[in-house]
């Protein structure tokens, strides 16, 4: 004799199923938007410490500094005893038998200028702003060469600038 089996009804989940199912899915959709959320904000703080205003203003410091320097005499620059600005003297043109010109970054505030000048009358050709947000500078002579040691903060990101360049021969 076979025995029957009362009817159970249609097969499929059962309430309790669906709502752990859900659970779980809600919990594994939190875990992976927090990372998703976090890895945005790494990226943002990493593209704003390549791409921002000291970043930029860093790399612009470094190559006027360089384009300075090397128009520069050697021999012919003076720095302050605390490093805080240098002087370099260098020729307006090819035809001029003597530097004529003197050019001086110095700090004003937060931010670093250049100041370019004649040498004879010291009238100030031109006043340039190279950066701003300056926190410290440091210039060094070594023989033939200037160093500038920057640092720039605007409060959210800041940049080191250490760079050289050598003067030409007088």
């Amino acid at each position: 004799m076979t025995t029957r089996r009362p009817p159970t009804g249609p097969p499929g989940f059962t309430l309790t199923d669906t709502a752990v199912s859900l659970m779980v899915g809600a919990v594994l959709i939190l875990i992976v938007s927090s990372f998703l959320v976090d890895g945005q904000r790494s990226f943002t703080q990493a593209y704003g410490g390549v791409f921002g205003s000291p970043a930029q203003e860093a790399l612009a410091a470094r190559a006027v500094f360089r384009r300075t320097i090397r128009q520069a005499c050697a021999g012919m620059a003076a720095v302050a005893a605390d490093g805080r600005w240098i002087e370099v003297r260098y020729y307006s043109s090819p035809g001029v038998s003597a530097p004529d010109r003197a050019a001086r970054f110095e700090v004003s505030g937060q931010d670093l200028h250049l100041r370019r000048s004649v040498l004879e009358t010291g009238q100030t050709l031109s006043l340039e702003t190279v950066c701003r947000n300056v926190v410290s500078v440091q210039f060094h002579l070594t023989g033939g060469s200037a160093q500038m040691f920057l640092t720039l903060d605007d409060g959210s990101s800041s940049q080191t600038v250490n760079t050289a360049a050598a003067m030409r021969s007088p």
